[in-house]
């Protein structure tokens, strides 16, 4: 058993655990049993159709040969003889031939021979004959076929996570399935005997904790693609915890323990996963908060032994758990985004750990300028408010010094606010 690692090495052990599980096949609308998941792609995705699959009017007006508008100007317009209408969907039979021009409507196939659509604005809207206006359109607004993509063009590599807007893309390029890795199930167990479940009416001085890490756990496994598989809150006794984690190995790919990893008389985790027929890779991290954390396995499965303190298991969540089920979903991009950040008050540092402080970041941000990081309460291991508030996590490196206006990495917890206000306003 090693230990204590730095941050980024036992990071980077827990990640390399995770050997993307089986493949399967889902539907690219998202009408299965993946609807809300996040689906990463297993395989390269192929197009299997153009997408135009046909030139296409980028506006209304009329289809033309550019050469035929080239001198047209409201003051010396260009007369066309008007051969047809094509609205969308309907086939363009036939050409334009020198002189002519077609009525079109925007998405409608452009017949052969035209390679400009003049808008409307630019001409008389005439029926018979046209008269054109203006030529700054000779030549543009037509749409060509295979712009977006061609079939047989790899539009997706393996390892993207696939948004609402990928789906769209491969919908309208046919598209009907993607493969991808099976989600991971994790067995979550919590353990303490002071525990007891969210919703209890708990009087007032109960020497009782409510279990808020099975909350933000679950939460860390579901946005990060993975199923969940509830074990509960189990005693603060190691044959009961072994017996609970031999069961989970035997159902699930990861077990996630919260609680029991340190060294006092009633933390039996570590005890119990051996009992349970596992091992201790290593024990500790140089890290804070989150330094009393273990990480190993159980037959096939991968186990993190979270801290019970509620901002440490939430903290190790983000940093450990969630990179580890995004590499079993063959995510290419597993971590969080780190960005720099300025710090806008002074920070004392710690001499052997790595900091993981819960901040906020200032709205306004002048230009060319970092955003500015604030501290966002205290920062004790019990306190779930400054975390709930933060808005990226500020990793500050060993010292012995207090640091103040530096520029530091931080780690986005979410999609990080602007300026409110509505964009283009």
């Amino acid at each position: 058993m090693r230990g204590p690692l730095p941050l980024a090495e036992a990071i980077a052990a827990v990640t390399a655990a995770g050997a993307p599980r089986p493949r399967q096949r889902v539907s690219v609308t998202g009408h299965d049993a993946l609807d809300t998941a996040l689906v990463v792609t297993a395989d390269d995705v192929v197009a299997a159709l153009d997408a135009p699959g046909f030139a296409n009017a980028g506006m209304d007006g009329y289809a033309v040969r550019a050469d035929d508008v080239r001198t047209a100007s409201s003051h010396a317009p260009v007369s066309l003889r008007v051969v047809g209408t094509i609205a969308a969907g309907t086939a363009a039979t036939g050409a334009v031939a020198p002189g002519e021009a077609v009525r079109i409507f925007t998405g409608a196939a452009v017949p052969r021979g035209a390679d400009s659509v003049i808008r409307w604005e630019d001409t008389d809207r005439g029926d018979a004959t046209v008269q054109i206006r203006d030529a700054r359109d000779a030549g543009r607004n037509v749409r060509p076929a295979g712009e977006d993509a061609r079939s047989g063009d790899v539009v997706l590599r393996a390892g993207t996570r696939v948004s609402a807007a990928h789906r769209q893309w491969l919908a309208a390029l046919g598209v009907r399935e993607l493969v991808v890795h099976r989600p991971p199930v994790v067995a979550l167990i919590r353990t303490g005997d002071e525990l007891v479940p969210p919703g209890t009416a708990l009087a007032a001085g109960a020497p009782q904790v409510i279990d808020s890490n099975g909350v933000v756990l679950r939460q860390i496994v579901l946005a990060a693609g993975g199923a969940v598989l509830d074990v509960g809150i189990v005693p603060d006794q190691r044959d009961a915890l072994a017996a609970a984690m031999r069961d989970a190995a035997s159902r699930a790919d990861v077990i996630v323990t919260a609680g029991g990893v340190a060294a006092g008389d009633f933390d039996v985790t570590k005890g119990a996963a051996v009992d349970a027929g596992g091992r201790v890779d290593f024990w500790k991290i140089r890290a804070r908060p989150g330094s009393q954390v273990a990480v190993g396995a159980i037959g096939d499965a991968v186990w993190i032994g979270m801290p019970g303190n509620p901002v440490s298991a939430a903290v190790m969540g983000e940093l450990l758990l969630r990179p580890l089920l995004r590499a079993m979903l063959g995510d290419a991009r597993p971590h969080r985004p780190m960005l720099p950040v300025q710090l806008a008050e002074p920070v004392a540092r710690d001499a052997t750990m790595t900091l993981l402080l819960r901040a906020t970041l200032d709205d306004d941000v002048a230009p060319g300028a970092l955003p500015r990081a604030r501290l966002a309460g205290a920062q004790g291991s019990h306190l779930l408010g400054p975390l709930a508030r933060a808005d990226v996590l500020l990793v500050v490196p060993p010292g012995a010094d207090t640091w103040a206006g530096v520029a530091l990495d931080a780690i986005a917890l979410h999609d990080l606010r602007g300026s409110a206000r509505v964009p283009g306003a």
